[in-house]
């Protein structure tokens, strides 16, 4: 073979490994994972976000802290006894020291408590699920979630999801 022959057939396997490499990735890659994440992130083969879920661009105006960029629901139209993802970017330059969901389902309220699993307490992007129950009486429900700094400044902002019947 060639000099020529042996350099097309290297560039041809550096492209076909990329090729697969590329093809083998996760939809959403989210790194460096905080301690617990793991739990929160769906089972390995399961694209996050999911073809069920919806996003929305949100900025919760001003002050602070602050919800920016985006918020994932998924599944955005959810069943009874689903697992139920919530993803939420939120900032804040004194740093923000914890995130919650709040649900108000048929029985009684839900509370979930979101972990950092990207970036850092200044921006991050923050995530919690919880198993859906008491959800039969009402065709949506909403979440308001709740972002607190270290100065125990709070934001507050409502999102409603449906419910699949």
């Amino acid at each position: 073979m060639s000099k020529r022959g042996v350099v097309l057939l290297l560039i041809l396997v550096v492209i076909g490994g990329l090729v697969i490499y590329w093809t083998k990735i996760k939809p959403l890659e989210i790194k460096p994972f905080a301690p617990g994440a793991e739990e929160i992130i769906p089972e390995e083969g399961t694209p996050f976000p999911s073809e069920r879920a919806e996003k929305f661009y949100i900025s919760s105006g001003e002050g602070y802290p602050v919800f920016a960029k985006e918020v994932i629901v998924d599944p955005f139209k959810v069943k009874e006894g689903e697992k139920q993802i919530f993803s939420i970017w939120a900032k804040d330059p004194q740093g923000i020291e914890e995130v919650r969901a709040t649900i108000q389902t048929d029985a009684k309220e839900e509370v979930i408590e979101l972990k950092l699993v990207e970036g850092d307490e200044l921006e991050g992007r923050w995530l919690g699920f919880w198993t859906t129950k008491d959800i039969s009486t009402q065709t949506s429900y909403s979440t308001v979630f709740q972002a607190i700094n270290k100065k125990k400044e709070e934001t507050k902002v409502p999102l409603s999801w449906q419910v699949e019947k």
